[in-house]
């Protein structure tokens, strides 16, 4: 979490730049691609997250949205790593609540709603809990 908040810091203050993503098709027709760079100065990093989808997929047995990861550090300028986009993701989108708990939710607070029981659902509920220190109850709605 302390890399996320840092990280969003260091975007503010003009420290990380992240350029207009370019996007190749539409979801809703035949599918998609989608490029998301960023360049960590701070870290040495740069990165690129390849976005793919069309829920064609679905019926092959794929998930409609899929995502890699490429890491090169700047010293060489070389891939240091490929990674699976989904896990990452998924943890950084509910650091990214987990932070919000911590900056503007209530200290007292003691119950927090859920929509959706997915994967983002549960791992939002894990953030929260490292976060709500007193939270007792949890309302969820799904579809």
């Amino acid at each position: 979490m302390k890399y996320s908040e840092k990280a969003y810091i260091a975007k503010a203050s003009g420290r990380i730049h992240i350029p207009e993503s370019p996007q190749l098709g539409k979801f809703e027709e035949r599918g998609f691609y989608k490029g998301y760079t960023a360049l960590d100065e701070e870290l040495g990093v740069a990165r690129v997250k390849w976005l793919s989808g069309t829920n064609r997929n679905v019926a092959r047995g794929f998930k409609a949205i899929n995502a890699i990861y490429v890491l090169s550090e700047n010293d060489t300028m070389l891939p240091v790593a490929i990674m699976d986009a989904g896990y990452i993701t998924r943890i950084r989108t509910a650091a990214v609540s987990a932070l919000a708990f911590r900056h503007l939710a209530r200290k007292d607070s003691e119950t927090l709603a859920i929509l959706s029981v997915g994967l983002q659902g549960r791992t939002h509920l894990e953030a929260a809990v490292c976060e709500l220190k007193i939270l007792n109850r949890v309302m969820v709605w799904n579809v």
